[in-house]
């Protein structure tokens, strides 16, 4: 800076957008001025808050800068607006949401259902990435769209990861993409021609499922239940992938899911299974004590819904097992887990698995669309 000695440190008294610090300076103002007026900030998720007094509650959610308030009276939110006028400069409040992050948000009553799709945002990538002729993709699978002679030439680096960064973000509301993302992030170094048309053919389906999101459904009531499941040895390298996801009631879609590579090598499809099953177990066990402290707490077990007999049996049973000797002591979380009565593993038909969807390239159009409604609630 001009007009100032060498190696002067400037001390920054107001944090500005752009900086890392900036959200979690926030969060500490904000999480201040709520705890002086009654609210319990949760131990499991810091942006989270719950203000309740009698029958009476307030919960607000913070991402960034930006919050979701939720009352079940007129009177509270009224309340709450108040509130937060005398610690804030609050640009507007919102009545009844329709949009946040990004993502639309459409309420019917009379079904008692809540879409929430990125219609828009997908339209964008469609926009960006295909010329306006480009044929619809049934599936997002590169097997039942491209050639079976791989184009092995390089292709270009940045546009690969400006595909995968936009898909990345379109995953939030549908998990039907989640796996075929997963794999190409991976290509993102040395990508080939045959990696970009695959990253093409998930925006080829994309084009076709614009206005798909996820529906979730209060029928059932507010009740954690999870699908869980493996593909053994899915990777060269022999390691097999896991895919996971969530919903509150059985005809919801899934607000949370995962699909990731497992970080060991499992010697049968069973331990696989055993091995993504506990990491279920892990996110079950925090998303419960998140449903607490929103004033939901889950009384029953938690049921897992899980397609393999030998998973469940060696989750299941308190003895030890010769073939079990050589798994990793953190895995045997999920035995603990079942046994204090946390989470309930329940066998399902693998034709009603839909967390198979989040394990492995479907590339049968039937299948994949047998899974796909399930996972987003659109169809049961």
């Amino acid at each position: 800076m001009t007009g100032l000695p060498h190696r002067v440190c400037a001390k920054l008294n107001k944090t500005l957008y752009g900086l890392k610090q900036s959200a979690h300076m926030f969060n500490i103002k904000f999480a201040k001025h709520l705890i002086s007026k009654g609210f319990v900030q949760s131990c499991h998720d810091p942006c989270l808050f719950r203000f309740s007094r009698g029958k009476s509650f307030t919960i607000v959610t913070l991402h960034v800068d930006d919050f979701i308030y939720m009352s079940p009276t007129v009177w509270e939110q009224e309340a709450f607006k108040v509130m937060m006028n005398e610690g804030f400069e609050v640009v507007t409040f919102h009545d009844e949401i329709s949009q946040f992050y990004g993502a639309s948000i459409v309420r019917n009553r009379e079904e008692h259902t809540l879409k929430v799709a990125q219609s828009a945002y997908a339209r964008d990538i469609v926009e960006t990435f295909l010329p306006e002729d480009a044929p619809i993709a049934d599936t997002p699978s590169r097997s039942s769209n491209l050639s079976t002679t791989p184009d092995l030439s390089p292709g270009s680096v940045d546009l690969m990861r400006r595909i995968v960064g936009k898909l990345t973000f379109l995953t939030r509301t549908r998990p039907d993409l989640q796996f075929y993302v997963n794999s190409i992030s991976r290509c993102q170094v040395a990508p080939t021609m045959w990696d970009i048309e695959s990253a093409l053919t998930i925006v080829r389906y994309v084009k076709g499922t614009l206005d798909l999101g996820l529906v979730f459904s209060g029928s059932d009531g507010v009740v954690l239940c999870g699908h869980v499941d493996a593909s053994f040895r899915a990777h060269d390298d022999c390691k097999s992938h896991s895919g996971g996801c969530f919903s509150i009631g059985r005809d919801s879609g899934s607000f949370f899911s995962f699909s990731m590579k497992q970080p060991i090598v499992t010697l049968s499809a069973a331990e696989a299974e055993f091995v993504a099953a506990c990491e279920a177990a892990r996110e079950i066990l925090w998303m419960r004590g998140i449903l607490h402290d929103m004033g939901y707490p889950q009384m029953e077990s938690s049921i897992l819904f899980e397609d393999n007999t030998a998973c469940i049996s060696l989750a299941t049973s308190q003895g030890k097992h010769d073939r079990m000797k050589h798994i990793d002591v953190r895995y045997h979380f999920l035995k603990e887990q079942v046994k204090q009565g946390t989470v309930q593993i329940v066998h399902i038909p693998g034709t009603e698995q839909r967390a198979d969807i989040l394990t492995k390239d479907i590339c049968v159009a039937d299948i994949f669309l047998t899974h796909q409604p399930k996972l987003l609630g659109t169809r049961f």
